[in-house]
């Protein structure tokens, strides 16, 4: 049976998503657009550069795990648990080592070139010709003229900064999470000038911690109040 995650629909079933099928479900589309990276080069080579053998195929390569990626990263911002931690955790730092190393692939960034040397590059709409000078000056940015032994070592700190920005990033998250502020009975004056309904969520957070008077959080609405 297919994961809910894996699904290639206009709707995201956000109900149906389970942790437990977001690892594999990840690695299944870093797995694809390996496979659809690698096929990029030798087809230009072989057939010729086109955009739809060149710029078309990286998007196309890189669509689903975008996608997927983004779906896990919002569950972990917004819901997170021990179990969608542990698999954020898990497959984070292989996702930023994919993304990495696409500007390093030697025979990616030669179809790249040689197709930006073609009629069809010169003929290209504004749109088109933007995203070709974009592309190239960001594979430049990323390493792609490196040495052999330059690109191996942008590789080792893509993915040490990849686990450091993840721990962080979990780490703001549980301080907001954990944040409160109580405001005992006597103090309520201090909401003057919110919103009922800002005020009655605040009393109604301190009743679910059993406090009176009001507990102010960092979550939304309260945070936007």
């Amino acid at each position: 049976m297919q994961s809910p995650l894996a699904a290639d629909t206009p709707e995201i079933p956000w109900p149906a998503l389970r942790a437990e099928d977001a690892e594999p479900t990840v690695r299944a589309a870093i797995a694809d657009a390996e496979a659809r990276l690698a096929a990029i080069g030798p087809n230009a080579a072989a057939l010729g550069p086109t955009w739809a053998r060149t710029l078309g195929a990286l998007d196309q390569a890189t669509r689903r795990l975008d996608e997927i990626n983004n779906i896990v990263h919002h569950v972990e911002n917004v819901a997170t648990s021990p179990e969608w931690r542990a698999v954020y955790n898990a497959v984070q730092a292989d996702i930023a080592a994919f993304f990495a190393q696409i500007p390093l692939n030697d025979a990616l960034w030669a179809a790249i070139q040689g197709f930006a040397a073609t009629a069809e590059a010169a003929a290209l709409d504004p749109e088109r010709a933007r995203l070709l000078s974009r592309t190239q000056a960001d594979f430049r940015k990323h390493g792609a003229d490196l040495p052999p032994e330059g690109k191996a070592q942008l590789m080792t700190l893509t993915r040490a900064l990849a686990e450091k920005t993840s721990k962080f990033a979990q780490n703001v998250l549980d301080a907001t999470n954990a944040w409160t502020l109580h405001l005992p009975i006597e103090a309520l004056h201090r909401l003057a000038g919110l919103p009922e309904s800002a005020r009655e969520q605040a009393r109604a957070a301190a009743a679910q911690r059993g406090l009176e008077g009001a507990v102010l959080t960092l979550q939304m609405p309260c945070y936007l109040a």
